[in-house]
């Protein structure tokens, strides 16, 4: 949900000819998706281990 407000904000950044203020925008948003979608990976894979562990009891 975040990511559409991110988006909204750099279209206004450029409509008002601020490029450096939508380049640092979607610099950040980038990273975040990137970083976030690492831990989103380490949460399922910790939940699907946990899933094995309580079945093989």
């Amino acid at each position: 949900m975040a990511n559409i407000w991110n988006t909204g904000a750099i279209g206004l950044a450029v409509a008002w000819q601020r490029f450096e203020i939508a380049l640092v925008l979607s610099l950040v948003n980038f990273l975040t998706l990137r970083i976030m979608s690492g831990v989103k990976e380490d949460m399922d894979h910790e939940k699907e281990n946990e899933e094995e562990s309580e079945s093989g009891e």
